[in-house]
């Protein structure tokens, strides 16, 4: 059977988020959140922003999800 690759996968989970599918977020969610928390953090030299800020940053990724 053959394997999707990264990029079908992100592909097939863009869709699915975009069509209102939780499956889609959490995808992404799982993905990039621990690397956007690091990143923010390193940015702001505060932990409470760069949770709150990657949180925002999935929110309204959500939220927007139709204009993607």
């Amino acid at each position: 059977m053959h394997k999707p690759n990264k990029l079908n996968s992100t592909a097939i989970h863009l869709a699915l988020l975009q069509n209102g599918q939780e499956k889609g977020l959490d995808f992404f969610y799982k993905r990039y959140y621990g690397y956007l928390a690091f990143r923010t953090e390193k940015a702001t030299q505060d932990v409470c922003v760069a949770e709150s800020i990657a949180q925002e940053a999935f929110l309204r990724l959500w939220l927007f999800r139709e204009n993607l």
